[in-house]
């Protein structure tokens, strides 16, 4: 169920525990940067985020929110922690687990709305570390090189 109460942003908040992974499903998350990831940056770009998220099927607009939610440093970057955050909203968003107006101003892993590998019996997420300031991006159209969501 999906909860529809209006969050300080105007957003219809959703349920932390949906942010709740296994240990597998986060390593098949760092599988998917690592490929997105070619020359081994530490962070993908705008046109190698678009390039890979746009094979989710979700409309560009949805997905510019989804990028502007998950870059919390602001640089026109996603690191490992932010493209996690990403690729699961994106999921979420794609198996109708959460509605477009349920994404979140800020994907912050000092937040509720974050990717974190449940322990047995407990939700306490495990810690993670991007923060800062920066630049938002506008998301250019990629190269067509990039693997596909797919292939999930």
């Amino acid at each position: 169920p999906q909860p529809t109460r209006p969050n300080m942003n105007g957003a219809v908040s959703m349920d932390a525990s949906l942010w709740g992974v296994d240990a597998a499903t986060l390593e098949r998350y760092d599988g998917f940067f690592r490929s997105v990831d070619v020359s081994h940056a530490g962070a993908i770009d705008g046109a190698q985020g678009v390039a890979f998220f746009v094979t989710s099927g979700l409309p560009r607009p949805v997905l510019k929110q989804v990028w502007a939610a998950a870059d919390i440093t602001r640089d026109g970057k996603l690191d490992l922690v932010e493209f996690r955050n990403a690729f699961h909203l994106v999921t979420l968003l794609r198996e109708n687990r959460v509605s477009s107006n349920q994404i979140p101003a800020r994907l912050d892993p000092n937040g509720p709305f974050h990717v974190h590998v449940m322990s047995a019996g407990t939700a306490q997420p495990a810690a993670s570390t991007s923060s800062g300031a920066g630049h938002a991006i506008d998301l250019p159209l990629g190269p067509e090189t990039t693997p596909h969501m797919s292939q999930m």
